[in-house]
């Protein structure tokens, strides 16, 4: 499970720049939409544009949240992980998510002939929220061997998710760091906007589909109790 958040940081510098033609930055503005209008209708295709590549360094913080879980059996455990876990509207619970955060910052290069951006940057802040078991040496040896295993592939779980933060961030950077020089600097945040809007917005999809496809990590052996 995750959740999705992100925050813009903004500061303007002004220098010279070279008048880019009106063309070329339609043009340009064409295809990046283009990309992020073919993985937001065909999510099956993403991974050609996007998943293996990273377009920009990113720079990433990573943060770890637990909430308390124990019992003297796996059963125990489990019950335990439903009633402390993340709770979600319908009853449902999750052992775990991950949060993350984006955030921009890039200034302006700003004279007579236009505006563009210069000097694109972003981090992203990923909180991992975890079950953390009290009493972990109490339990029998075979329980220790289940519990770790269910523990690492819940964990591999949300660095999956961790991951798309990551992507959706350095795409965010690398479009923009790409963004021709327009009329005034107002068309360029507008425009720096809604490609931000659109790359989150297609990688909240994404998410949405890798949960669905592991079954909240099940597929992956984040499963505590042995399936009948």
């Amino acid at each position: 499970m995750a959740i999705y958040r992100h925050e813009r940081l903004t500061n303007g510098l002004v220098v010279v720049i070279i008048r880019a033609s009106k063309i070329k930055a339609l043009y340009f503005m064409s295809k990046i939409f283009l990309r992020i209008a073919i993985c937001l209708l065909y999510p099956s295709l993403f991974g050609v544009f996007f998943v293996g590549e990273v377009l920009a360094e990113t720079k990433v913080t990573t943060k770890y949240e637990n909430y308390l879980v124990q019992g003297n059996d796996l059963k125990q455990i489990n019950n335990s992980i439903k009633e402390n876990g993340i709770q979600v509207p319908g009853g449902r619970s999750f052992a775990a998510e991950t949060n993350y955060k984006v955030e921009l910052s890039y200034d302006f290069n700003e004279s007579e002939h236009g505006c563009g951006l210069v000097g694109v940057n972003s981090e992203v802040i990923i909180t991992y929220k975890m079950p953390y078991l009290v009493n972990y040496d109490d339990l029998t040896q075979d329980d220790r061997v289940v519990w770790s295993s269910y523990y690492q592939s819940l964990r591999e779980h949300e660095m999956g998710h961790a991951r798309l933060g990551v992507r959706a961030a350095s795409l965010i950077e690398w479009e923009l760091s790409n963004l021709l020089p327009m009329e005034n600097c107002a068309k360029v945040v507008e425009a720096a906007n809604k490609i931000e809007a659109q790359i989150l917005a297609a990688y909240h999809k994404h998410n949405v589909e890798y949960d669905r496809e592991t079954a909240h990590g099940n597929s992956q052996g984040a499963f505590l109790l042995a399936r009948n």
